[in-house]
Formats: C-alpha cells, structure tokens, sequence
C-alpha cells in the first residue's frame, strides 16, 4: 500500500516539475464549518473574481453527501447542485463518484452537467487525490472524453481535536481533447473546524 502511495505522489511531483509553466497563478482558501451532518464552505481565490459558498448534508441519504453551491465569477453566478456517493473506503484507499448540474445565470455560458470520479491515496496525515472529470449536456462536445482532471497533494496539520489546518497544491491539465497540456497550479489552504 505504501508502494502505492509513494507511487502517486513522486508521478504528482515530477507533472508538476515538468510543466512547461510552473507559475502559480493563484491560492486558494477555504473554510470549513461542519456540525453533525451539515458543512458549510467558504471558498476565497487571490488574483481572481471567484467566490463561492456551499452547504451540504450527509444524513439524507445513506453513503450520499448532497450539497448546493452558490459561486460568483466577476459578473457571473452559478448554481450548482450535487451529489457525492461514497463507493469505498479502505483507510489508506478510497473512491467516490460526484454528479453534479452547473446552472448558470444570464446566457453567458450554457448549463451542463459533471461527473468526476474522486481517488484518495492517504499515508498518515499525507494525501493525494485524482479527480478524472466530464462535462455533459450544453454546448460540450466529445461528452465521452475526459475534460479534466485535478491532482492535489496535501497534508492534514491538527490544530486541536476538531480543528485541521491543511495546506496543498493543486495540479490541473486540460483531457483528451486537449493534449493532456496544463490549466492550472493552484496552492491553498482549507481551515476545517468541527463544532
């Protein structure tokens, strides 16, 4: 498992170091409110317009987290409802599956919905995760294809027992129909408090 692990995060780290750009464009930061079965998230970027804030609950059904969102981009605002469903989780393993719709107001950008799949590998407080994502519906095309995808690498820091500090970064290449090239690297923090 620790194979596995290790694996992940040195092919992590050597897309990062061999992207033709490795300027980090932005930070992203978060906060994180969870209380039983319902969170709510604050997400913040520096260098661009981009707000967004979410709640979510876990209890209505089994193994499915739902959340709403609400996010503003510059003159934009999106409504995005979804739903996260948890396939396993073997400590250092797990998988999970998100669909969710991306409402758009205005006739800026057509409405669509994702799917992602969401591999976590975890070594103590160390994680890597591989977020493979699809967009459907609206004017995309090739809707078999992968868009995206993500790769972050983090590590969870416990400032007391129900508050985690984690810093990471964040890796993001364009899919199959764009040659796999670089978006985004992003670095940022999540503040996570448990009451």
């Amino acid at each position: 498992m620790k194979f596995i692990v290790s694996l992940f995060v040195v092919l992590f780290g050597m897309s990062v170091v061999n992207a033709a750009d490795t300027s980090w464009q932005k930070f992203e930061h978060n906060v994180k409110l969870k209380h039983g079965d319902w969170g709510l998230e604050v997400r913040t970027y520096t260098n661009d317009d981009y707000d967004h804030y979410e709640i979510t609950n876990s209890s209505i059904i089994n193994n499915v987290e739902l959340g709403l969102r609400v996010a503003e981009d510059a003159d934009t605002t999106e409504y995005r409802a979804k739903a996260t469903h948890k396939l396993f989780d073997a400590g250092a393993l797990s998988l999970n599956h998100r669909m969710e719709y991306r409402y758009f107001e205005g006739n800026t950008t057509d409405d669509y919905w994702r799917y992602r799949l969401i591999a976590k590998a975890k070594m103590g407080d160390a994680w890597l995760k591989f977020q493979p994502r699809w967009k459907f519906g609206g004017d995309n095309k090739n809707d078999s294809k992968i868009d995206d995808v993500k790769y972050t690498l983090g590590y969870n820091l416990a400032l007391s027992d129900n508050v985690v500090l984690t810093p990471f970064a964040e890796y993001v290449t364009a899919g199959e129909t764009g040659d796999w090239k670089k978006q985004e690297l992003i670095g940022g923090t999540t503040l996570e408090v448990k009451f």
